[in-house]
């Protein structure tokens, strides 16, 4: 897959806006506008060669292990 079609996928369930509270209203947006917007924040940092690098995690059966 390209740089591009990987953001097209993944932008808009990585960068959505959070939920609004019932009862609350914010400002209206074009759902369209946001998805352009989602889609090339993420596709700006898959291009970039200089991201820092991810912290790893303990894997969740660690306790596991640890008593044997």
């Amino acid at each position: 897959m390209t740089l591009m079609n990987l953001a097209t996928v993944f932008g808009p369930s990585l960068v959505r806006p959070p939920e609004m509270v019932l009862g609350q209203c914010g400002p209206r947006v074009d759902i369209s506008q946001e998805v352009v917007v989602q889609v090339q924040v993420v596709y700006f940092y898959l291009q970039s060669n200089n991201l820092p690098v991810p912290l790893t995690a303990m894997p969740l059966d660690s306790e596991e292990e640890a008593d044997t």
